[in-house]
């Protein structure tokens, strides 16, 4: 993968990303117009919706949005990258990057982590709030091992041979 901290690559990344976003903009006005406009125009005449004549420059200010648009999904794939070349991503990666304790402050109670995501994923029947608890707090659907298993993979509660395989085994096959 390209890493984007490099000079160089993150601009090159990011002509290449807007040329490509930009470019499948262009690629669709023109085979639409040449399919509706040019290739097909007498069996499409009839169902024009706009009759009237387009205003002087309305083609000039639909591309400028064009690119305005490119550029904003530009700027978003870019930080998608960097999130996930930094390690932003990793809830669906099964490691939790939250630090002890973090389930229990204010903040903490609110937001899904990768515990509570692999919890989901474990048992099925818990944990469906997608970026925050309380919708499983509500609809009390949060998994009643979530603080426990919390615990164990931040280092609050100290794991030994008997709690870590025996409780986890326990957990993952409810």
């Amino acid at each position: 993968m390209i890493q984007l901290d490099n000079p160089t690559a993150f601009p090159l990344t990011a002509m290449l990303l807007f040329l490509a976003i930009f470019g499948r903009y262009v690629l669709f006005a023109l085979g639409f117009w040449w399919l509706f406009r040019v290739s097909m125009s007498e069996q499409f005449a009839h169902r024009a919706v706009q009759t009237r004549p387009r205003k002087p420059g309305q083609d000039r200010r639909e591309i400028g949005w064009s690119v305005v648009t490119s550029l904003i999904f530009t700027a978003i794939g870019l930080g998608i990258i960097l999130a996930f070349q930094r390690g932003h991503t990793r809830i669906y990666l099964n490691t939790e990057i939250y630090p002890r304790n973090f389930d229990r402050y204010w903040l903490g109670r609110w937001l899904i982590g990768a515990t509570h995501h692999g919890l989901h994923h474990a048992q099925f029947r818990f944990n469906y709030g997608l970026y925050f608890t309380f919708w499983d707090k509500w609809m009390r659907t949060e998994s009643p091992d979530y603080h426990r298993l919390f615990e164990e993979k931040t280092g609050t509660k100290p794991v030994t041979k008997n709690n870590s395989n025996a409780e986890r085994k326990q957990v993952y096959a409810a």
